[in-house]
């Protein structure tokens, strides 16, 4: 029989050498069907992405892409420069190329998903790993259609986890600093991937604790927080204004428990993570725990457990108090499932049946929400709203109906500009970041216009800074004042009277099957000249 396929690295002559052993026999069939997934999963959330319209926050990293910075407002900077490199400065601004970054890193992540199956058992359990996590709502589209800051992490995530389970196995001290850097630019995209750094650090205390403070103590702790340094220089000289946006995303005035908040975290982390996969895994663990305990205390597993389950815990736990978003802890699942899969009886054809199901879930689920969004089929009747809150009960509105709105809008505009209803060099000003993301990406951005922001930090978020990139506001030019019937924001008082008129809004519908779904809300604001 021939040699079982290992992948693992030594180091000599000071570097870093791959040494891959000969395959099993049943490698290549494995390999082919690895490649038969990451094609089918490809196609399936490039049509996904050609489906939907940049959501709200989509539309809000593209701009950080316009002006790249060592950080920003809401989060570190690799979205922004993901962005910024896959539109090739913003000069290609189609939904394509937005999402193009979470497309290709999306596969990639699946790779390295096989990787570690291998590492930690074999190529069976490292295919049933990639697919569980393929049947990740999270993973599949949170982070692999959307624009957004889980699209690096979760690459960084995952090599991070990597190249530590590579250290445990080969005792060599460049996975460790391999590790660091991940780690580090995992700490660019957003600021939970500090527990990579509890995880890696507890294990060392179990394991290896002379380590810690000698060998380990750089890779682990120094090198993460030079690469995180920047970030914290920008808060610096912008007055913390990250740190305190999610202080207080996460601070509540008082302890009373809101039950509502719970719920929803909870069940949201069951949903985008996939139900069939979270019993799935939730079982595997339970029943190895009770009857196996050793094996989940060994080494690799320790980490694995160590890194995610305290994430988990303390998302849930927040919630008692603090209204959290269930893909908080989207990235610690990927442990939970490798944990479980290659710990676990992987051949066994209950894990495959089980696997099947939850990719059966995923597709079903998907191709309906993919359906309702384009065609409303699952809203049983019209809710009696006013119009200018038309929309705001239906969150999947929020990737649908913008290039009607561009249309219209660019009609509406070359005929004001034709009467002189409206000066040629006229700006565009939205009353929060959201809509007025979203009016920036499909309004103005496109059409060479600038868009504002108008209000305070907690309206403009990063827009208090791209205002003055863009020159601020000035009431010495006319200027489209805009927003919506799902984020209803009209023109604030203060503003009104920095204009010499400012008309009744016009109203432009967006159409879903033939009903209206929401408006989009014309202010003309005629200068002081």
């Amino acid at each position: 029989m021939q040699a079982r396929r290992i992948s693992f690295y030594t180091y000599k002559s000071g570097r870093l050498t791959m040494l891959l052993i000969a395959p099993q026999h049943h490698g290549h069939h494995i390999n082919r069907c690895l490649l038969f997934v990451l094609a089918i999963h490809f196609l399936i959330r490039l049509a996904i992405l050609f489906s939907l319209n940049l959501g709200v926050d989509e539309a809000y990293y593209v701009s950080y892409g316009q002006y790249p910075q060592w950080s920003y407002f809401d989060h570190p900077p690799l979205v922004g420069w993901m962005v910024w490199l896959t539109t090739m400065k913003l000069s290609e601004t189609s939904v394509f190329f937005v999402r193009l970054g979470p497309l290709v890193i999306n596969t990639i992540v699946l790779v390295v998903v096989y990787r570690i199956g291998i590492l930690l058992k074999d190529r069976k359990a490292a295919l049933i790993a990639v697919c569980l996590v393929a049947a990740s709502f999270y993973h599949s589209v949170i982070s692999g259609v959307f624009l957004l800051p889980d699209a690096p992490l979760v690459l960084c995530w995952m090599l991070g986890i990597w190249a530590f389970l590579s250290y445990v196995k080969t005792e060599q001290h460049g996975f460790l600093w391999l590790h660091g850097s991940f780690v580090g630019m995992a700490m660019l995209c957003k600021y939970q991937s500090v527990f990579l750094v509890f995880g890696a650090a507890v294990w060392l205390l179990k394991y290896k604790r002379n380590e810690l403070l000698v060998r380990g103590f750089m890779p682990v702790f120094v090198l993460p927080a030079l690469f995180f340094l920047p970030v914290l220089l920008w808060n610096i000289h912008h007055g913390m204004a990250s740190y305190d946006l999610h202080s207080n995303r996460v601070g509540n005035a008082d302890w009373d428990i809101k039950w509502h908040f719970l719920l929803a975290e909870v069940a949201g982390q069951l949903f985008y993570n996939n139900p069939v996969v979270v019993i799935v895994v939730a079982t595997v663990l339970w029943r190895i725990f009770r009857h196996q305990r050793a094996l989940v205390m060994a080494p690799y597993h320790f980490y694995l457990l160590s890194m995610s389950v305290p994430l988990i815990v303390l998302t849930i736990a927040l919630s008692f108090f603090n209204k959290t978003l269930p893909h908080w802890s989207g990235p610690a699942y990927y442990a939970l499932i490798l944990c479980a899969v290659c710990t676990g009886p992987a051949s066994g054809r209950r894990l495959w049946k089980w696997t099947r199901y939850a990719l059966a879930f995923f597709l079903f689920i998907a191709a309906v929400g993919v359906l309702h969004i384009q065609t409303g089929l699952l809203n049983t009747g019209r809710a009696h709203i006013s119009a200018n809150q038309l929309g705001s009960t239906d969150f999947t509105l929020d990737v649908y109906g913008w290039p009607q709105l561009r249309d219209a809008f660019d009609k509406l505009t070359e005929a004001d500009l034709r009467n002189g209803r409206i000066d040629a060099d006229y700006a565009m000003i939205a009353g929060n970041w959201f809509p007025g993301a979203q009016i920036d990406y499909y309004l103005a951005l496109s059409r060479g216009r600038d868009l504002f922001v108008y209000g305070d930090i907690h309206r403009q978020h990063q827009y208090q800074y791209t205002n003055s990139r863009r020159g601020g506001i000035s009431a010495r030019r006319d200027a489209y004042y805009l927003t919506t019937s799902r984020y209803f924001f009209p023109p604030d008082p203060s503003l009104v009277r920095q204009y010499a008129q400012v008309d009744e809004a016009e109203r432009i519908p967006v159409y879903r099957r033939g009903e209206v779904v929401y408006y989009l809300y014309v202010y003309r604001m005629r200068a002081s000249h």
